[in-house]
């Protein structure tokens, strides 16, 4: 597999993630803070979640414009202390209509992995899912050849355990799931063990 280095921005938030072969780099930086680690790839989760990063300054000015529109239009036809014509209320209602429109382009999400190294943000962008991707596949890569073959010093409940863990998170494929079932089927003993084989 080719080693590839992703870089996203978002405003202030700057990412980078480099995919050794055994380990993912992932450096995170904003205005307040930096985070920098290593994360081997079978340590990364399987379970994400979804954060969704919203600018507030935005919503907070089209609220405060649209309430400013409406008590003035409220004071111009019912006399009051403040009023705004109908222009000047038109006027903040289109500001208003501004300021919500940036706040919701300004929503942006992130494919989070709470990893024992750091949090793993992915901005969803056009690299998104090549990113979860490699992700993905680097990180069954890593579990499959730490764990694929049969341990003979463990229980047969805990092998058999590891291959259904194994095949429903298709680190291994149905076939090898059948094969590995069968094998710790053959080789176990009445006490629940499996007795060393001659290689």
């Amino acid at each position: 597999m080719a080693n590839p280095v992703f870089e996203q921005k978002r405003l202030a938030n700057r990412i980078r993630m480099t995919f050794g072969d055994h380990a993912l780099a992932y450096r995170f930086e904003d205005q307040n803070a930096a985070a920098e680690f290593e994360q081997p790839y079978a340590d990364i989760p399987f379970e994400t979640r979804v954060y969704e990063e919203k600018v507030g300054p935005a919503r907070a000015a089209a609220i405060f414009l649209l309430g400013i529109a409406a008590v003035g239009l409220v004071g111009y036809y019912f006399g009051g202390p403040f009023s705004v014509s109908p222009v000047g209320a038109a006027i903040n209602a289109g500001l208003a209509g501004l300021f919500e429109f940036g706040y919701r382009r300004s929503r942006t999400s992130f494919t989070v992995y709470d990893a024992p190294m750091g949090q793993i943000t992915v901005l969803k962008d056009k690299q998104h899912d090549t990113i979860n991707l490699a992700i993905e596949e680097r990180r069954r890569a890593a579990i499959r050849s730490e764990a694929v073959d049969i341990n003979l010093d463990r229980p047969v409940e805990l092998e058999l355990e590891k291959y259904e863990w194994l095949h429903k998170h298709g680190v291994i494929t149905d076939e090898e799931h059948r094969e590995k079932i069968a094998a710790l089927g053959a080789l176990q003993r009445e006490d629940g063990t499996v007795p060393k084989r001659l290689h």
